[in-house]
């Protein structure tokens, strides 16, 4: 860029021939232009996607190995807009499973929507009328005044719209969200094939079931939920062998899940909010944070008109308890730690 200079023999100035630039409108346009960007990226996260249910062969670019021969499956929302209705949170998009299949060096691709009864019911309505993550249910126009009334006195199941994360039983792959029901689904059409409430074999109350499981050298698979009231507390569960376990010629799967202890929340009103837990060989590991659930709030929710997350809020006063549940000794202890909040768990070792 051309400046004005001076001589210092005295001679005339050299004229800048490039106007002035106001370095702050400058600052401004281009702020504006990332942020119109962000926006367009923001909105395309909520598109509605299309059912692919045929599998089609992908082109490939570069080599796929030959010996590499199995299925990847995905899940995550997919659907955020029925009829004239839309979703207010990204977590709350209707469950999109996709299936990229390897054989012989080709791959294949399917997609579809899992059927979960909340998928049945917005698609019967042309609306969203089950209550989600961060969005309220809208009214059912096919439902009477009366039983819209008599709605708010009816408990509701929790939420099945299982999009989280999968989990492989001898069974078959079960779809998973942070809810006590699961929904096994056939992995090469992507079919759902069962629904099955963990709470009925555990014989526990569960508001909550985290969708990360995990699994020892033994095959067992390890959880933890939470029940919510004058008494909250952290559940354990353990599913014993899920991989091989068969009862008579059915194969049980899931079905053999099991409490293994109880924790109490620290605050029965204001339970802790947790997306998933440590495993270690002898230790489960649970950070209690500040990101807390308002329970009372969560009681008159359906009258309100409030979702869950409207229960969530952040305690600037809490510290964190590490709650450690000793796997040889079944007994819990805590420790109080200043850590924050965080969704996953990276690995966890015993120092």
């Amino acid at each position: 860029m051309l400046v004005e200079a001076s001589m210092e023999s005295g001679s005339s100035t050299t004229p800048n021939p490039f106007p002035a630039v106001n370095n702050n409108a400058l600052w401004n346009a281009i702020s504006r232009l990332f942020s119109r960007l962000q926006v367009m990226v923001y909105e395309k996260l909520f598109d509605n996607f299309t059912n692919s249910s045929e599998p089609q062969e992908c082109e490939i670019v570069g080599d796929v190995p030959t010996w590499l021969n199995g299925t990847l499956l995905r899940n995550g929302p997919g659907m955020f807009r029925i009829g004239d209705t839309k979703y207010r949170h990204w977590f709350d998009g209707m469950a999109y499973i996709q299936r990229y299949h390897f054989v012989n060096g080709k791959m294949s691709y399917s997609a579809r929507y899992l059927e979960s009864d909340d998928y049945k019911e917005n698609m019967r309505a042309q609306r969203i009328v089950c209550t989600t993550f961060g969005t309220k249910m809208f009214p059912d126009p096919c439902k009477s005044i009366f039983y819209r009334m008599v709605s708010y006195f009816i408990p509701r199941d929790p939420l099945d719209n299982c999009n989280v994360a999968f989990v492989t039983a001898s069974d078959g792959v079960y779809a998973l969200t942070e809810s006590p029901l699961l929904i096994r689904i056939d992995e090469d059409t992507l079919e759902r094939q069962e629904r099955l409430d963990i709470r009925e074999y555990m014989s526990v109350s569960l508001h909550t079931y985290s969708a990360h499981f995990h699994s020892d050298a033994d095959g067992n698979l390890y959880n933890i939920g939470s029940a919510f009231g004058k008494t909250s507390k952290y559940v354990l569960a353990v599913t014993k062998h899920p991989r091989i376990i068969k009862d008579g010629t059915h194969l049980r799967g899931m079905k053999t899940a099991e409490l293994l202890a109880e924790i109490p929340a620290s605050d029965s009103w204001a339970p802790s909010y947790y997306h998933s837990f440590g495993i270690t060989e002898n230790y489960f590991i649970l950070f209690e944070g500040p990101l807390r659930i308002n329970v009372k709030k969560l009681l008159f929710s359906t009258f309100a008109g409030w979702s869950f997350q409207n229960g969530l809020y952040w305690d600037n006063n809490a510290i964190t308890n590490v709650l450690l549940y000793d796997r040889t000794r079944n007994s819990a202890c805590d420790k109080k730690d200043n850590i924050g909040c965080f969704l996953h768990f990276p690995s966890c070792k015993r120092l």
